[in-house]
C-alpha cells in the first residue's frame, strides 16, 4: 500500500511528526552553537533537518502536486518505508540529544559557573579594576540593593559608598581591618571581603560576601562579657588597695576598746580601793599591769569563755555582780564581751550600780541582748563619746544594730543574725 493511498487526516499527522523531528534537530543545532559543543553534533542534524522538513513541508502540500520535489519525498512510496524512515529519525534524534546534554552537564563552562555561583548562599562579585562588573551573583545582587536601593552597575561607585557609609535606612555598615561589616535590616551581619586576583593576566577585583551573623553575634556577647569582668577586676583591685587600711582601722579600733577597757577597769579599781579600809593591795597592782604591758607588747588572745570570766572577775573587784538573763548568743561575742566590759564600767563610773543585767533573747534567726543596770538613771541625754563611740564603731563593722535609751533608766540594745 502506498503513502498516497492512505487517508488524508493520517496523512497530515505524520506530516506533523516529521515536522516535529525537524524542529527538534533545529533546536540541537542551536544548543551546540551556544554551548559551544563539537561541530559533529551539528552535522549529525543537518541531514535530519534537511530531510524531515522537507518531508513535512511535501506531506502538508500533497494537494498541490507542483510544489512537491519528488526527488525528496515521494507519495509513491510504501507506507511502511514513511513510517520507518520516521521512527529511525525521531530515535536518532533522541539519542543525540541524551549524548549533547550529558556532555553539556558534565562539562564546566561559563554558563554552567554562572548558574552554580547563583544557587551560592555568599555573595560573590567580579570587575575590572575601572569597576565594570564582569560577573555578579544573585546573592550580591540582592544584598545591594538592599543596602544601596539599586543593582550593582558600578563597582567603583559602590566603593565610594561603602566608603563614606552611603547606606539605606536601617542598614548600616562597621569598617575593620580586613573588611566591611555590612548590618542590614534583617538584623543580618554580612562580611564583605575584597581581594584583587589575576585571569589570564588580566587583573580582576574580586568582593565576596559572607554571613557571620551568628559569629558577629557571638563576639558581641563575648566583648560584653570581658567588659564586665574588666569592671568587676578594677573593682576587686581597688577592694585590694583599701582592704589593708581598712585592716589596720580594724586592728587599731580594737587597741582602742581594749586600751579603754583596761584603763578603765584600772581605775574603777582604784576608786574602789581608796572606798575601801581593807581594800586587796596585791589584786589592785594585778589590774594596773595590764594597760602598762598593753604599751610594751600586743596583748594575748583568750578564748570566749575566758573573756566573759574575766569580765565577772573584773566585776568582783569594783563591786558589780553580772547577771544572765538566758543564754548567750555564740555569734558576735567580741561585740557583747566589749559591751558588757563598757557597761560595766558605765555602772560603777556614771550610775553608782552594783548590778549588771544582760538578758538575751533569740527570735527566729535574730539575736537580741539587753544590758541595764541598778544605778541611777542619766540625769541628761546619752552622748555617744569614747567607749561608746569605739563599742558602736566595732558593731556596726561586724553587721550588728545598736540602740541606746536614758529612760527610765540606761539601757542598751544589740540585734543581730544568729
Amino acid at each position: 500500500m502506498k503513502f498516497g493511498e492512505l487517508p488524508v487526516g493520517l496523512i497530515h499527522a505524520v506530516g506533523f511528526l516529521y515536522l516535529s523531528v525537524s524542529v527538534g534537530a533545529t533546536s540541537c543545532v542551536f544548543r551546540s552553537i551556544v554551548s559551544k559543543k563539537a561541530v559533529w553534533y551539528i552535522m549529525a542534524n543537518l541531514p535530519v533537518l534537511l530531510y524531515s522538513f522537507s518531508a513535512a513541508f511535501s506531506i502538508g502540500a500533497f494537494d498541490y502536486s507542483y510544489l512537491v520535489p519528488a526527488f525528496i519525498f515521494s507519495f509513491d512510496r510504501p507506507v511502511w518505508f514513511v513510517l520507518s524512515m520516521l521512527v529511525i529519525l525521531i530515535l536518532f534524534e533522541i539519542v543525540l540529544r541524551v549524548i549533547l546534554e550529558r556532555r553539556i552537564h558534565r562539562t564546566l563552562s561559563s554558563y554552567s559557573v554562572c548558574m552554580g555561583l547563583d544557587t551560592l548562599p555568599e555573595g560573590v562579585l567580579f570587575s575590572e579594576r575601572s569597576g565594570v562588573p564582569l560577573l555578579v551573583n544573585h546573592k550580591m545582587r540582592e544584598i545591594c540593593t538592599i543596602a544601596f536601593g539599586q543593582p550593582i552597575m558600578d563597582y567603583a561607585y559602590l566603593k565610594r559608598r561603602l566608603a563614606r557609609e552611603d547606606v539605606k535606612n536601617g542598614c548600616r555598615t562597621e569598617s575593620y581591618r580586613d573588611g566591611v561589616f555590612l548590618h542590614l535590616p534583617d538584623n543580618v551581619v554580612w562580611d564583605l571581603r575584597e581581594h584583587e586576583v589575576s585571569f589570564h593576566g588580566v587583573d580582576v577585583t574580586e568582593l565576596i560576601a559572607f554571613d557571620v551573623t551568628e559569629l558577629y553575634r557571638g563576639n558581641e556577647e563575648l566583648r560584653q562579657r570581658n567588659e564586665r569582668l574588666a569592671a568587676v577586676n578594677a573593682q576587686i583591685r581597688e577592694y585590694n588597695r583599701n582592704l589593708d587600711s581598712i585592716v589596720r582601722e580594724r586592728e587599731i579600733l580594737a587597741a582602742k576598746i581594749r586600751l579603754h577597757d583596761d584603763f578603765g577597769k584600772a581605775l574603777l579599781a582604784i576608786k574602789s580601793y581608796l572606798r575601801q579600809t581593807d581594800g586587796d593591795r596585791d589584786a589592785l597592782l594585778e589590774i594596773l599591769k595590764t594597760p602598762v604591758i598593753l604599751f610594751g607588747q600586743e596583748a594575748e588572745t583568750t578564748s570566749a569563755e575566758d573573756r566573759f570570766s574575766l569580765l565577772e572577775e573584773a566585776g568582783r573587784a569594783i563591786g558589780v555582780a553580772i547577771r544572765y538573763d538566758g543564754a548567750l548568743p555564740k555569734t558576735q561575742q567580741d561585740v557583747l564581751a566589749v559591751a558588757i566590759h563598757e557597761c560595766l564600767t558605765n555602772t560603777v563610773k556614771h550610775a553608782s550600780g552594783h548590778l549588771l543585767t544582760v538578758k538575751s533573747r533569740k527570735t527566729g534567726d535574730k539575736w537580741t541582748v539587753e544590758l541595764t543596770n541598778d544605778g541611777e538613771p542619766p540625769l541628761a541625754p546619752i552622748k555617744e563619746t569614747g567607749g561608746l563611740a569605739n563599742l558602736r564603731a566595732l558593731a556596726e563593722s561586724h553587721g550588728v544594730t545598736m540602740q541606746i535609751e536614758g529612760a527610765p533608766k540606761f539601757l542598751l540594745r544589740l540585734n543581730f543574725q544568729a
